[in-house]
């Protein structure tokens, strides 16, 4: 699917979706489904109408430059459950990816699919364990799952995906990152990472 660039922004595409939606809904269709590549604005708009990630290639197609990204819709019960199943899949399986294939995935699209998933654990857990964090009390790498569980919160509740400080703490608690140049916090190192990541990331997901 693709809207002519002026006719962009009139609500174009979220209709022709919702046509194949109902078409979907009348053919007995259990789940509707697109592939593109994984760009924050494409991601924003596709999340928007409620569509599910299911898959993320592990590394960048050669048309597009970017990472290929699967999304379905549920328009049966059946397909409910199936797309509930599928995403809550990919959810378990990403941070592993983060770690380690994806690492180099860029910091607004992470959030992104990070912001479709919950974390389990606790609200207190992780506020207390961010404030250790933040003072200086705690070593980040010893609370890199509370500060995930933070990210989660985070994101689920008022921070947006371009926040710089959001940013640069998901860039750190999933994917390891404290190299120089892209990094959202314009700083390099471990230690200056840390002291950056004390100073706004945790904070910021704190207040």
């Amino acid at each position: 699917m693709a809207v002519h660039p002026e006719r962009r922004c009139e609500g174009l595409g979220r209709r022709l979706i919702e046509a194949e939606l109902a078409e979907a809904h009348r053919d007995g269709t259990d789940l509707l489904g697109a592939s593109f590549g994984a760009e924050p604005g494409l991601m924003a708009f596709w999340q928007a109408l409620g569509f599910r990630t299911v898959r993320l290639g592990l590394s960048r197609e050669t048309a597009t430059g970017e990472h290929a990204l699967m999304v379905v819709m549920p328009t049966s019960p059946h397909g409910e459950r199936l797309a509930i199943e599928l995403a809550a899949r990919f959810q378990r399986l990403l941070p592993n990816l983060l770690a380690f294939e994806l690492r180099e995935l860029e910091p607004r699209v992470l959030l992104r699919l990070l912001a479709e998933g919950r974390s389990r654990i606790s609200v207190m857990t992780t506020a207390g364990i961010a404030m250790d964090v933040a003072f200086g009390h705690r070593d980040p790498a010893t609370a890199r799952p509370a500060l995930q569980a933070l990210l989660h919160r985070c994101l689920a509740q008022w921070s947006t995906p371009d926040d710089v400080e959001i940013l640069a703490l998901g860039a750190w608690a999933f994917q390891g990152a404290t190299g120089a140049g892209w990094h959202p916090l314009g700083v390099a190192g471990r230690r200056s990472v840390l002291a950056a990541l004390r100073r706004h990331g945790t904070l910021s997901c704190r207040d």
